[in-house]
C-alpha cells in the first residue's frame, strides 16, 4: 500500500471506516444495556436508527457465551487497536512523503538514503571484501543489482545499521 500514489487517501477511508464502526458500536451498545427501554423498543431504534435488520438487531441482544449482550469488549479494543496502528501508518506514510533523498560519502562507501525508494542505499567503489559482505547481510543488507547497490528498507533501524556496519570498516 506504501507504493501506491493514493495510499494517503486508502488509509484515510480505512480510518474514516474504522472511526464510524467504533462510534456505532458504542452506541449499538448503550442501547443493547439501557434498563429503560424493553426489547421491542431496542430492537426498533437499532432498525431504524442505525439501518440493521431486524433479525441482527435481534441477534445483537441475545447473550454471547459470557452472558453478555451487544458487542464484547475485545471488538471495542481490537477495533480501538486498528484505529490506532492505522493513524501511525497513516503519519509514517506522510513523512515518508515529505521525505528528501540524502547522499553522503564516509570511508569511501557513498550512503544514499533514498526517500523515493524507501531504502537504504551503501554505494562500494568495487566488490567489497567477503568479510564485508557478511557483516552486510548480517545488518539486513541485500545486493540489488538493478541499482548496484546494497540496500534495504529505509527506517530508523536501517539507520543504526549503517552506521554499525561503517564503523566496523
Amino acid at each position: 500500500m506504501a507504493q501506491d500514489c493514493d495510499a494517503v487517501e486508502q488509509l484515510e477511508a480505512k480510518l474514516a471506516k474504522l472511526v464510524e464502526s467504533q462510534a456505532i458500536m458504542k452506541a449499538l451498545n448503550k442501547i443493547i444495556k439501557s434498563k429503560k427501554l424493553l426489547r421491542a423498543e431496542k430492537i426498533a431504534e437499532i432498525v431504524n436508527d442505525y439501518g440493521f435488520k431486524e433479525e441482527t438487531a435481534d441477534k445483537l441482544l441475545e447473550p454471547d457465551c459470557f452472558g453478555n449482550p451487544g458487542f464484547a469488549s475485545f471488538q471495542l479494543t481490537n477495533n480501538n487497536a486498528k484505529i490506532k496502528a492505522t493513524q501511525a501508518r497513516l503519519h509514517q506514510i506522510k513523512a515518508m512523503r515529505d521525505a528528501e533523498t540524502v547522499e553522503r560519502t564516509e570511508k569511501g562507501v557513498k550512503i544514499v538514503e533514498n526517500a523515493e525508494m524507501a531504502r537504504i542505499q551503501l554505494f562500494f567503489d568495487g566488490k567489497p571484501e567477503p568479510e564485508v559482505r557478511t557483516l552486510l547481510k548480517r545488518n539486513g543488507f541485500r545486493w540489488a543489482p538493478s541499482v548496484g547497490a546494497w540496500q534495504r528498507q529505509l527506517n530508523r533501524n536501517s539507520s543504526y545499521a549503517a552506521e554499525r556496519v561503517l564503523a566496523s570498516l
